[in-house]
């Protein structure tokens, strides 16, 4: 990071972002306004592109405002949870990534035992697209991370897999798509993919070829739950996403599942790591421990049959 870039920058820009307005946090911050506006003009010029559309009173975020968000909201987490860990006497933190409303049930049965064993530890997780999660543990962000798809593991990486990931198509349980054949929805379906990058989208492209499918009818490329959600429950769509992230909702009713004509799609789920580690890591042990812990954990809970 630039060291034109200082800590107060980040701190104001995720002020603006939070209350939307540059007179709500001079006023929060008891600072003038102007100067307030100076500061976010400094960053902006250090950063070269604008981070905000001026709206009346109101802030809205640039694209690269909100791009800047993710990242300095992240670094102001981590600088925050490295000023706990000093303070508080923790001899190690575990750097932990996965995707977004993923794995989460052995992952926390997981984190609550290896913090019970370890009472001097503390782990950190980090949530993201598959994309961004390699690219904390090829940078060294992150120890290591849940992830998968048929392109995973890369090279210089350590990795055990976990479990298959089943991919389903659902549906809303009030729409037309319910009673009809598979192969019919499929047809008829506006359809909701992972985004080319994300865990499970080259399953889907293969599924979908060999049911002969075009590719057309796509309406949404998204790993938000939220986002798909809602298009869901308001159109006619086939949603392809893999189970453990709706679980919740199919048991509630909110969705229903659309069966496959086709022998099931899966997606590998690997456990990640660095295969060299940097000289000065004293997290070592730790990272061995956890990696012990979750294995047998993910047999026992993992959606489908373990390899």
């Amino acid at each position: 990071m630039t060291t034109a870039i200082k800590l107060r920058h980040l701190r104001i820009f995720q002020a603006i972002v939070a209350a939307g307005s540059l007179a709500l946090v001079a006023k929060a911050q008891k600072i003038s306004q102007p100067a307030l506006s100076r500061s976010l003009a400094e960053l902006e010029t250090i950063l070269g592109k604008p981070l905000f559309l001026r709206k009346g009173r109101k802030m809205i975020l640039t694209d690269a405002g909100r791009a800047f968000d993710q990242y300095s909201a992240l670094s102001l987490s981590s600088l925050d949870q490295a000023m706990a860990v000093v303070q508080s006497g923790i001899v190690a933190v575990l750097r932990i990534g996965l995707l977004p409303n993923f794995a989460q049930g052995f992952v926390r049965d997981s984190v609550v035992k290896f913090l019970d064993d370890h009472p001097h530890h503390q782990i950190s997780l980090c949530e993201g697209t598959q994309a961004f999660l390699q690219n904390e543990l090829s940078t060294r962000s992150l120890d290591l991370i849940i992830s998968g798809g048929a392109s995973l593991p890369s090279a210089g990486t350590d990795a055990k897999l976990l479990y298959d990931e089943e991919i389903i198509a659902v549906t809303d349980p009030s729409g037309k798509l319910v009673n009809l054949p598979y192969a019919q929805a499929l047809s008829e379906a506006r359809l909701i993919l992972p985004r080319a990058s994300d865990f499970g989208r080259s399953e889907v492209d293969n599924h979908l070829c060999q049911m002969k499918h075009s590719g057309s009818g796509v309406i949404l490329e998204t790993s938000v739950v939220a986002a798909a959600l809602n298009v869901v429950q308001s159109a006619e769509v086939l949603w392809f996403v893999c189970r453990s992230a709706v679980a919740p909702y199919l048991a509630q009713g909110r969705l229903v599942q659309v069966r496959f004509q086709e022998p099931i799609v899966t997606a590998p789920v690997y456990l990640i790591r660095q295969k060299t580690q940097a000289p000065e890591d004293t997290t070592q042990d730790a990272i061995e421990s956890f990696c012990q812990m979750l294995l047998p954990m993910a047999q026992r809970t993992a959606p489908l049959k373990l390899v």
